[in-house]
């Protein structure tokens, strides 16, 4: 019940830094003060799912590669979802989607053992 818990808590901290970032990225795109690439947007997208899965895992303090793999598979079904209504490459948004899992397993047990 507590990794339940845990991945819904990691989930609404990827939720407020996903709005978070929006908001940022949206101000400096209005103002022209920089154009973000696409590689940016996915290294933010990589370090938001790395902090929401830290975070979750250390909360839990056990089985973060567990934690980190649901809240992974979350995030990338998200994801998937997100850019197939965008009408990206499906094969793009499964390697995106791959290294999200990634990522967020490694996190998970990061977070467990720091």
């Amino acid at each position: 019940m507590r990794q339940t818990y845990c991945v819904l808590l990691g989930l609404l901290l990827a939720l407020a830094l996903y709005l978070i970032m929006s908001v940022v990225f949206g101000l400096f795109g209005y103002a022209n003060w920089f154009d973000m690439s696409r590689l940016g947007y996915d290294i933010t997208h990589y370090l938001i799912v790395a902090i929401a899965t830290f975070y979750a895992a250390k909360k839990a303090a056990s089985k973060g590669w567990l934690i980190g793999a649901v809240l992974g598979l979350l995030m990338a079904a998200l994801s998937l979802l997100f850019n197939w209504s965008l009408k990206e490459l499906a094969v793009t948004t499964l390697v995106r989607s791959a290294i999200t899992l990634a990522v967020a397993t490694i996190a998970g047990a990061i977070g467990v053992n720091i």
